[in-house]
């Protein structure tokens, strides 16, 4: 009877024991299988979501920083663009630093640089009836180079004068504008308006017409004093404007002292007028 009892005990302690080590295990496995309830799985996905955002807001930051950068940077380029137009603008040469050439005839001739308005000039430099003759061209910076020189000018046969008369043979002194240019052909290599001279091409002297010191065709009866061009034989030249007291005053061809005019041989001429352009409203001084 003892044997049997003890025998019913140990059975029993087995099934106590084999139910301990079941339930501790399906517990076990369970918290293992439910991720909700993982801390480490947990504590990965809330690192995750930190580590998602403080990378997001990293990049918007970033990215703000860039565009500010690239408004900075557009700001400056055109800050630049604007200081390199000053300079250019700015960039002039001054007058003591052009050429003392061409600052030496100007002071003969009695102007100033501020008295020059284009950018052409051609400068007449006269001893007794002949003339050295000078081209000058303004740069993009404001320096005047020369573009062409001759020795061969001749002006009118009592030399130059301030204000001279009309029936004097004096060429007129000072600063003037250049005009139309002229020839016996139809055309001619220039920048400037031109005109062809015909038999009955005429310049007005006459200070009564409305058409004084300028080129007509024919005699229409409303002026009563002329030079006829095409019997002065003015092959090829550039009208001298606004010349005062004297009407009909030219640049053109010659080989000798003239009435008024300022000539030089018909190969210079052309070279001249071919570099004339009405558009850098051409200056010459006659001194």
């Amino acid at each position: 009877m003892a044997a049997k009892r003890r025998n019913k005990y140990f059975l029993v302690y087995i099934m106590i024991i084999v139910f301990l080590v079941s339930f501790f295990a399906t517990v076990g496995i369970g918290k293992l299988l439910d991720p909700q309830k993982t801390p480490a799985v947990y504590s990965d996905s809330e690192d995750a979501s930190v580590v998602s955002y403080t990378f997001t807001q990293s990049d918007t930051e970033s990215d703000t920083q860039t565009d500010a950068l690239s408004d900075s940077d557009f700001d400056n380029t055109e800050s630049d663009t604007v200081d390199t137009e000053s300079d250019t603008q700015g960039n002039q040469i001054p007058d003591d630093q052009q050429p003392e050439q061409l600052t030496q005839m100007l002071k003969d001739g009695g102007v100033k640089y501020s008295d020059i308005k284009g950018k052409q000039l051609i400068l007449v430099s006269t001893n007794s009836v002949y003339a050295n003759v000078y081209c000058y061209e303004k740069q993009s910076n404001g320096e005047w180079k020369e573009k062409y020189n001759y020795s061969d000018g001749y002006i009118g046969y009592w030399g130059v004068a301030a204000s001279p008369a009309q029936n004097s043979q004096n060429t007129p002194s000072g600063l003037f504008g250049i005009g139309e240019a002229f020839g016996f052909g139809e055309s001619v290599d220039t920048k400037l308006d031109y005109f062809e001279i015909k038999t009955d091409t005429y310049w007005v002297t006459d200070k009564n017409s409305d058409k004084y010191n300028t080129h007509v065709e024919g005699n229409d009866g409303s002026w009563s004093g002329a030079v006829s061009m095409y019997d002065e034989a003015y092959t090829y030249g550039a009208v001298i404007e606004n010349t005062g007291s004297v009407a009909g005053v030219f640049l053109c061809c010659g080989t000798e002292c003239t009435s008024r005019d300022v000539a030089m041989s018909e190969e210079h001429i052309k070279e001249v007028l071919s570099w004339l352009d009405k558009s850098c409203s051409p200056q010459i001084l006659i001194y």
